[in-house]
């Protein structure tokens, strides 16, 4: 049966770098991927909701996979996302991203439709019939307005290659029942940012994250210190990456997290439409924020400073 083995600890979500003429600068993508493992993270998400799923091309998910695949060599896992609505196109994706490389696969649960549990449970069946990969469960209500329950995950943990799930139900408790439903069938994994150290408590084992992007240490600062039992160290440390999550989440994600990422050196573009950049206004709040949390421009990464880049308007 397969296994999460590594993936656990801090999974940092990676935005997808473009260059300025709107495509994936692979030289960006690993200097990116090389920093968050020097800084200590367990594994990377490539190709998700801050990657720009539904922004990208299918052969573009195949490039992140690929790239990843080959900066990994095997020394930790690099997932992939499906974020398909289908049940016919998440399969066919999940066979092409086990071709190009991928260790295990994030999927989100089917969205628009509104299907049943029936359905659900017949979509995931499917999905992971057509890979060997793990798969990891992607519950994300405020996204598709379909939230995972206790007893229909209970279910989905009975398919061989389910082996965790990507949490967001911002309803600890609510979180903490279905904990309890799969025992140890299922590995959670905090899924927002700013819960990490409650999800921690209630017994997930690390988290998919978008702000360690910017500041991978301090995720992995947290979960080092809740290993050490030092709830206080905790504490602090999330009430910091909350404050960072404020910044850059909300409208136009991952957009305003990837401008933050431009002020501090990494020449990652912008969004992809319809996403939109951020205003003038808009980006010297961002930069105030940044800097009230000590996070100030270093030296340019990549072949271009990101101011520069971010200069011009991506081309379609």
């Amino acid at each position: 049966m397969p296994s999460l083995g590594a993936i656990e600890g801090v999974i940092t979500a990676l935005v997808t770098p473009f260059d300025v003429y709107g495509r994936i600068d692979k030289v960006v993508f690993r200097d990116l991927i090389a920093y968050q493992l020097a800084a200590g993270v367990r594994g990377v998400l490539v190709g998700g909701g801050s990657g720009e799923y539904l922004s990208l091309l299918p052969e573009e998910r195949l490039q992140l996979v690929e790239t990843a695949a080959e900066a990994a060599s095997g020394r930790f896992p690099v997932i992939a996302g499906i974020l398909e609505p289908g049940t016919a196109a998440a399969r066919e994706t999940a066979r092409s991203l086990e071709e190009a490389g991928a260790s295990a696969l994030l999927v989100l649960t089917p969205y628009y439709f509104n299907p049943s549990a029936d359905g659900i449970m017949a979509h995931f069946e499917t999905v992971a019939g057509a890979t060997s990969l793990p798969i990891l469960l992607y519950n994300n209500p405020a996204r598709t307005n379909l939230n995972l329950a206790a007893q229909l995950l209970r279910r989905l943990s009975e398919i061989e290659n389910v082996v965790g799930i990507k949490e967001c139900d911002r309803d600890i408790g609510r979180v903490s029942t279905k904990i309890e439903a799969v025992e140890d069938r299922l590995t959670f994994m905090a899924g927002d940012d700013d819960l990490l150290l409650p999800m921690l408590l209630v017994g997930a084992r690390g988290g998919v994250m978008a702000s360690p992007n910017l500041v991978p240490e301090w995720a992995v600062e947290l979960l080092d210190a809740y290993a050490d039992r030092d709830l206080s160290r905790c504490r602090d440390i999330q009430v910091r990456i909350a404050r960072l999550l404020n910044l850059f989440y909300g409208p136009n994600h991952p957009g305003p997290l990837k401008q933050a990422l431009g002020h501090l050196g990494w020449p990652v573009g912008l969004p992809r439409l319809p996403l939109a950049p951020l205003d003038a206004k808009e980006v010297l709040e961002l930069v105030r924020g940044l800097e009230s949390l000590g996070l100030r421009p270093r030296e340019a990464r990549g072949r271009a400073s990101m101011r520069g880049a971010a200069s011009h308007t991506r081309r379609s």
